[in-house]
């Protein structure tokens, strides 16, 4: 199935992408709460979490070079993030 989203909406994610890969927190946080997927309310262990879960979303585009996925363990990482945002999370992600 897919889903088809409007021109504003894919402009924002993908500076949120871009942001991730270029480990932007300003960016990151700016468009997150712009975009919805932050209240602005967030306590900081939901914060931390939101960017480093972004920032591991990153990794594989820090380099001009193929990407160990099964060796970075972003899975695995990411999954640590999942007990905060079930804690903490304020808001669901924008639909």
């Amino acid at each position: 199935a897919t889903r088809e989203y409007d021109k504003e909406f894919v402009d924002g994610y993908l500076r949120i992408v871009w942001a991730n890969a270029n480990q932007d927190e300003e960016t990151l946080m700016e468009m997150s709460r712009k975009m919805g997927f932050l209240t602005g309310e967030e306590n900081d262990i939901m914060l931390h979490a939101h960017k480093m879960s972004g920032f591991t979303v990153g990794e594989p585009f820090w380099e001009h070079a193929p990407f160990d996925f099964q060796g970075s363990q972003i899975s695995t990482r990411m999954g640590e993030h999942s007990s905060v945002f079930l804690k903490y999370r304020l808001t669901p992600p924008p639909e």
